[in-house]
This record gives C-alpha cells, structure tokens and sequence, in this order.
C-alpha cells in the first residue's frame, strides 16, 4: 500500500511540473476573446481603409475635372487671342 502512495505522489508531482510547462506556454497562446478583439479591429481597419480609399477617389476626379476645365479655358482663351490677331493684321 505505501509503495502504491509513494508511486502516486510521485505521480502528481510529475503531472504538477509537466502542468506549470504547460501553463508558461499557453501564456503565449492567444485566447478565443483576444481573437475576437483583434478579429474586430481587422474589420474596423478594413472599413476605414475603404472610406479613405472613397475619399480619394472622389478628389482625384475633382482634381481631373478642375484640370480638364483649365485646359479647355485655355484653349479658347488662345483661340480668341489668334482670332483677334488675324483680324488686327488683316
């Protein structure tokens, strides 16, 4: 009988270091609510990411808009100033 107690606190023992390793690794482990925050912030950084990329868009084609006005503004302007020059020399 003392043979059997001694061989089980022996085993508790070892089943008590092998579940303090076990302990220090999961520590390192991230748990099922630590993976929803950050599954959570993805998502945010996503919608973010799309919005910014809308707001972008949108100025670029201002930007074209602006620049296509100019040019054809210019255009004109030089037409009216080579109108005006053919008739003055003429």
């Amino acid at each position: 009988m003392e043979i059997r107690l001694g061989k089980l606190e022996d085993f508790a023992r070892d089943v008590g270091d092998r579940l303090a390793r076990i302990e220090t690794k999961l520590e390192h482990v991230a748990t099922s609510t630590a993976m929803a925050e950050l599954r959570g912030e993805i998502k945010a950084g996503f919608a973010e990411s799309a919005t910014l990329n809308q707001k972008v868009n949108t100025a670029v084609h201002e930007v074209n808009n602006n620049t296509l006005k100019w040019m054809i503004g210019t255009v004109f302007t030089c037409l009216g100033i080579l109108v005006a020059a053919v008739k003055y020399l003429h």
